[in-house]
C-alpha cells in the first residue's frame, strides 16, 4: 500500500449513490473498505464492507446499538471498531475477525469512553484515545494478550497515528500541536518503553491527519484562514475645524 492509500484510510465519509458511508477503514490490500451506515434506521450505525469499483456490499455487523469503525488491521485478520450500547452506555472497543470465522469481541471494558482506536502496523497493540483522566489522553494496550494500558500523551492528546515501522506514535495535543513519541514495542510481554512527547508542529481546526510511513510528511486537514478584506470606515456629519 503507498502514501496516498494510507492517506486515504480515514475518511470523514464517502458516498456511493445515495447512501453515505461514514468513517471508514481501508483493507491491506486497498481494494475494499469497511464502514460505518445508518441505512436501515433506528438511530444507530451498523457496520459493512465493500469493494471499491462496485461489486455490492456485505454486513459486517448489525445490532441494536451504535457501532464505529476504527480500523482494519495490516495482517488482514481483524476489524476494530467503538461500541455504545443503549442508554448512554461508556463506549468501548471492540474487534471482530474479517474471515467470519468467530463473534465480536471486547478489547476494552471500563466505565469511561474509548474511541479513535488503531492498530500498530505488526497489529499486536493497539493505541486510542480515553477519558478516564477526566480529559482526553492517549493509551497504548496489547491487542490480544493479556497487559497493562499505558497513557502515551502528556496533558492531553487525541487521534492517534502509528508510523510505518511503530516506533513513534503521533497524536493532536490540546495546544493545537501534533505530537510524536518513540515507542519500544517489546517481542513478547506488555513491557513497553517510551519516551517524552515532541511537539512537531502548530494546525487549526479539528485534527485530523495521516503520517507518511517513515513519518517525514504528513496530510492533516487544515482550517485555512480567512482573507482579509480591507476595512472602509464612513464618518458622517463631519466638518472641518
Amino acid at each position: 500500500m503507498d502514501d496516498r492509500q494510507r492517506a486515504a484510510r480515514r475518511a470523514p465519509e464517502v458516498h456511493f449513490g445515495a447512501v453515505v458511508r461514514q468513517r471508514w477503514a481501508w483493507s491491506p490490500d486497498g481494494k475494499q473498505i469497511a464502514f460505518q451506515s445508518s441505512r436501515k434506521g433506528g438511530g444507530f450505525y451498523d457496520l459493512y464492507r465493500g469493494a471499491i469499483g462496485g461489486g455490492g456490499e456485505n454486513v459486517i455487523l448489525e445490532s441494536a446499538e451504535n457501532k464505529t469503525m476504527s480500523d482494519w488491521s495490516l495482517d488482514n485478520k481483524y476489524w476494530l471498531f467503538v461500541l455504545q450500547g443503549r442508554e448512554q452506555a461508556a463506549r468501548d472497543l471492540w474487534a471482530m475477525p474479517v474471515n467470519g470465522d468467530g463473534k465480536p469481541f471486547q478489547v476494552t471494558k471500563t466505565p469511561f469512553d474509548e474511541t479513535n482506536a488503531r492498530f500498530s502496523p505488526d497489529s499486536r497493540w493497539v493505541a486510542y484515545q480515553s477519558n478516564a483522566t477526566g480529559a482526553q489522553d492517549v493509551y497504548v494496550r496489547p491487542f490480544l494478550a493479556p497487559g497493562r494500558e499505558w497513557r502515551i500523551s502528556v496533558g492531553g492528546g487525541a487521534a492517534p497515528k502509528w508510523s510505518g515501522d511503530g516506533g513513534e506514535l503521533y497524536y493532536a495535543g490540546p495546544d493545537n500541536r501534533l505530537h510524536a513519541v518513540r515507542l519500544r514495542l517489546p517481542v513478547s510481554g506488555d513491557a513497553l518503553e517510551h519516551e517524552t512527547p515532541v511537539p512537531l508542529f502548530a494546525f487549526r481546526g479539528s485534527p485530523v491527519f495521516v503520517p507518511s510511513r517513515d513519518g517525514q510528511r504528513f496530510l492533516i486537514r487544515q482550517m485555512l484562514e480567512e482573507p482579509s478584506t480591507p476595512v472602509i470606515t464612513l464618518i458622517q456629519n463631519w466638518q472641518r475645524r
